[in-house]
């Protein structure tokens, strides 16, 4: 009964673990996004906006591909990104 217990407690705190450094690393990638969003909605003259992509895995919405136009746009309207900026987003 104890030992079953031990593992769900310890199973539980691995979880938590991984969820926590998914939080962490998910967190500083969209902190460095939103420095690089700052910079192109305060220079809207830059033909391309480079930005980097969530981790791999962890967010499946976060990244819009090249052809997925609709998203883009969305994207550059909720942002106050110039809409006639191309997007790139690249992998850390």
């Amino acid at each position: 009964m104890y030992g079953l217990s031990f593992c769900f407690i310890l199973l539980i705190g691995l979880k938590t673990k991984e969820y926590i450094y998914k939080y962490q690393a998910i967190n500083a990638t969209q902190q460095i996004r939103n420095g690089e969003i700052e910079y192109y909605v305060n220079n809207p003259d830059v033909k391309e906006a480079w930005l980097i992509r969530m981790p791999k895995g962890y967010i499946h919405s976060a990244d819009i591909e090249e052809d997925d136009t609709y998203h883009m746009d969305v994207f550059k309207e909720y942002y106050g990104i110039n809409p006639k900026m191309k997007l790139i987003f690249y992998n850390k």
